[in-house]
């Protein structure tokens, strides 16, 4: 999946398909990993596996919106990881490139406004980036960056940027959020670090340590 900038700019077509390829792979895990967790849920408590979940059934699960908007949101920031948008309009051409997960939503939730909480999130993030790495090292001990998985960075970017920047949006939410988008996306050995490094945060929020962004 990794494509540079400047394959980009030259065939920004054949780029946006690899996206699309990249963010149905990601939906396709999702999906399996919820399986498999729903699987060890019905063993741990003796039910059983008579209703066979081909990984999309979990996802089709109604979620609420402004979770329906995280989980697009990071699937649009974890493809800059492989494919970074030099420019917003770039950004914005990513994020119009990811397909939306129509079977999720409500009947009648209005895709526009959702969509429009999702794409504040990811140019908030996109434009914070740098300044949310200092402070997720800051509370990473003894881990460097460049050791953290890309599906940990993203959502712990996306969280922090959520404690500081949106102050609609309670710290212990952005918290838990992400660690339901961890369940989905990430490794379950990956939870407890994620959990650690974003109660830190919320921790040094309750103290004064770290100030949420004036409005």
């Amino acid at each position: 999946f990794a494509v540079s900038s400047e394959r980009y700019q030259e065939d920004p077509t054949a780029t946006r398909t690899s996206l699309a390829y990249m963010y149905a792979a990601v939906y396709r895990i999702a999906g399996v990993r919820q399986r498999r967790a729903q699987e060890n849920t019905e063993r741990t408590s003796g039910g059983g596996l008579n209703d066979v979940c081909h990984g999309r059934c979990l996802m089709s699960q109604k979620m609420p919106p402004r979770r329906v908007s995280r989980s697009l949101a990071f699937q649009v920031l974890y493809g800059q990881e492989f494919v970074s948008s030099p420019t917003a309009a770039d950004l914005r051409r990513a994020f119009m490139a990811v397909p939306r997960q129509a079977e999720v939503r409500d009947e009648g939730e209005d895709v526009a406004e959702s969509d429009g909480f999702a794409w504040e999130l990811v140019e908030g993030v996109w434009r914070a980036t740098a300044e949310l790495d200092d402070i997720i090292a800051r509370f990473a001990r003894n881990w460097r960056l460049e050791r953290v998985g890309r599906v940990e960075l993203t959502l712990l970017r996306l969280a922090v940027y959520e404690m500081l920047y949106r102050p609609d949006v309670p710290a212990k939410v952005a918290l838990n959020e992400a660690l339901e988008l961890e369940r989905q996306y990430g490794e379950e050995k990956s939870r407890t670090f994620v959990n650690g490094v974003l109660d830190a945060v919320v921790k040094a929020l309750d103290k004064g340590e770290l100030r949420r962004a004036a409005n």
